[in-house]
């Protein structure tokens, strides 16, 4: 089975809020001018081409981060092969500052030549970019949470996005994340990568990027007051779901709760959605796909096997409740018209 999970490197909290999405419809000149200049083998001129007529230093940060998204594709395929990163033998500092330096080039020249990335390049492409434009850029390596077994833990140290700074005012950038998404195939490999653009990870607040981010060095927080267990403790959310989905109860992704007590789940949804369905540990809906001569076909009979909830929805509010009729209840995943978009962690007290 084909399912969409969004893309994540060596290394998609909550809605874009109304301004931010008022913000970037005002960018609209500004990504045109973005997908239609080309790359011709000059850096320096493309930067120049990009923004000649932008007015202000975030109209140069958006039309650079527009061109990157808009033409540089995920390098899936070096992903699968799960490739260590090179190391790097220096002498004293001038030396390792020159290898650095060409490593930085080499892949950067890769970039624009096979226009694919993975999140080192897109972010090193970034900011050499910026740095042409004479804009604050920086690299970030830190944490991402891309599974839904890392809740309650740091998930995985090998991710790259980037920082800059508006009226001196630090704002995070992920255009790895914001290019497009990968499908997996059975074996859970990437097979594919499908180009679109997520504006959620254009500017995004602190509060929102650190659900599933976290910078290794933690000067980066930029005092946002966001500490190591908020991460941690955060539900999971589909990556691809972060702009539209924001839960208030339960507020953490571990819910402690007794035998015989209800979990009540309220969020809000900016999205359209018909059915929602829980699976758990306990109990499972059946897939309504089932594999024919290798071809994926609904399943008529799982399909009659599905159980729903009842839930209440007032506008994009929503809320239902969950009985906690058995002990060994661990885990609740959250499913929207057949599709996994969040999951908690259950602790279950006698």
């Amino acid at each position: 089975m084909v399912k969409r999970t969004f893309i994540f490197i060596f290394a998609f909290v909550f809605g874009v809020s109304f301004a931010q999405t008022k913000e970037n419809q005002n960018f609209k000149k500004i990504d045109s001018i973005a997908r239609t200049i080309k790359y011709k083998n000059d850096l320096p001129q493309l930067v120049n081409n990009l923004t000649q007529n932008c007015k202000t230093e975030k109209e140069k940060y958006r039309v650079i981060f527009i061109w990157i998204a808009d033409n540089i594709s995920y390098d899936y395929k070096t992903y699968n092969k799960h490739k260590k990163p090179i190391e790097v033998k220096c002498k004293g500092k001038d030396d390792c500052n020159e290898k650095f330096t060409k490593i930085d080039n080499e892949i950067i020249d890769r970039v624009l030549s096979k226009k694919i990335a993975v999140c080192d390049g897109y972010s090193k492409l970034f900011k050499r970019m910026c740095d042409i434009a004479n804009l604050h850029c920086a690299i970030i390596e830190g944490y991402i949470k891309n599974s839904s077994n890392q809740i309650g833990n740091m998930g995985i140290l090998d991710h790259a996005w980037n920082s800059i700074k508006i009226d001196n005012e630090y704002y995070n950038v992920d255009l790895t994340w914001a290019s497009g998404y990968c499908t997996k195939n059975e074996k859970g490999e990437l097979d594919d990568f499908v180009k679109k653009l997520d504006d959620y990870y254009w500017l995004t607040n602190n509060k929102d990027f650190f659900r599933n981010h976290f910078p290794k060095d933690k000067n980066w927080l930029n005092d946002s007051g966001i500490s190591k267990d908020y991460y941690k403790n955060q539900p999971f959310i589909e990556a691809y779901q972060m702009s539209y989905l924001r839960f208030t109860k339960p507020e953490f992704g571990i819910v402690n709760a007794k035998k015989g007590e209800k979990i009540k789940f309220e969020f809000t949804y900016d999205e359209l959605v018909d059915k929602i369905q829980v699976n758990t540990n306990i109990y499972k809906n059946p897939s309504i796909w089932k594999t024919v001569n290798g071809k994926r076909e609904l399943d008529k009979k799982s399909i009659q096997k599905q159980k729903y909830i009842d839930y209440q929805k007032i506008k994009n509010n929503y809320s239902f409740e969950i009985m906690v009729d058995n002990e060994k209840l661990s885990y609740i995943d959250i499913v929207f018209d057949h599709n996994l978009v969040a999951k908690f962690k259950i602790i279950v007290s006698k």
